[in-house]
């Protein structure tokens, strides 16, 4: 260990004049005479053996009965014939008596790749893992893995709320056709409603149109009408005529109206045009569909 200290003391100055320069590590392989080092067997899955530093950093509590932080360990893979195991050969030893050496070692450039307690092949080594470093690389293999697994969940839901946007867009766009389509429809809808009011009420007291055709029909060329009212189904006809007194009879042979009969009697106007009448009937439906054309 003094030759230790000597090379840490002759390297210190080397490196404080390549403050601006990479440095360069020197990997060490330290030996520490009565250095007691813990050695157990490890099994582990093949399938985990690509992680079996982080596996027993986690578990290291359980694996041996001392803090994980008072202690210093390694791992040396085993040859196995198993295919589902894996062997690994722990080693641990008390950090606090190497620490001050550890700081020295890092101050000075120097990284141990693993501590002995004899020279010779058949003394106890610990291989020293760059745990910081197995941990960060876990854990970034865990967050990558998290993230990973977040996307692939969360990508539903993502891609839902894209369609929901681009439908909701498409809805905006469409909106000014709705408006105009709904305006349509409710003229459409009340037009459809008039239609079908005047089909039923020309159904229940029959047309005027048809009323009128059936009087042109009936009534001589002498006659002519001043005005005809139709409400519920009674008729009132006003006009002259030169056949008033036989207006009746035209009209009951025509079936034009039912029940026809004059209103009051019938006035003489002057100069020979006739007479002037006022006459009641009934009209229907039945009465325009029976009445010849």
């Amino acid at each position: 260990m003094a030759h230790l200290a000597n090379l840490c003391a002759i390297r210190r100055p080397l490196f404080a004049g390549w403050r601006h320069t990479k440095k360069k590590s020197l990997f060490i392989r330290v030996i520490e005479p009565d250095l007691p080092i813990l050695q157990r067997m490890v099994r582990l899955p093949t399938t985990a053996a690509a992680e079996a530093a982080s596996l027993v950093s986690y578990q290291m509590d359980r694996i041996v009965p001392f803090p994980p932080e008072d202690i210093l360990w390694g791992l040396t893979p085993l040859p196995s014939n198993q295919q589902t195991d894996a062997e690994f050969l722990l080693s641990v030893t008390p950090s606090p008596p190497l620490a001050p050496w550890l700081d020295a070692f890092h101050a000075a450039g120097l990284i141990p790749v693993s501590f002995a307690n004899q020279a010779d092949s058949s003394a106890a080594c610990l291989p020293l893992a760059t745990h910081g470093e197995h941990r960060q690389n876990s854990a970034r293999t865990l967050a990558i893995i998290f993230l990973f697994l977040g996307l692939l969940l969360s990508a539903p839901f993502i891609w839902q709320s894209i369609k929901s946007h681009q439908i909701t867009g498409q809805l905006e766009d469409l909106q000014p056709s709705r408006v105009v389509a709904e305006t349509l429809r409710s003229r459409i809808d009340a037009l459809t409603s008039s239609s079908n009011f005047l089909n039923r009420e020309v159904q229940r007291v029959g047309s005027p149109l048809t009323l009128l055709a059936n009087l042109t029909h009936a009534l001589s060329d002498t006659t002519f009408l001043e005005s005809l009212s139709l409400k519920d189904g009674q008729v009132m006809l006003e006009g002259q005529s030169k056949e008033a007194a036989r207006l009746i009879g035209q009209l009951e042979h025509d079936k034009a109206i039912n029940d026809p009969k004059f209103v009051g009697p019938l006035l003489r106007l002057p100069d020979g045009r006739g007479e002037s009448f006022t006459l009641h009937g009934i009209y229907s439906n039945q009465a325009s569909i029976d009445t010849p054309k």
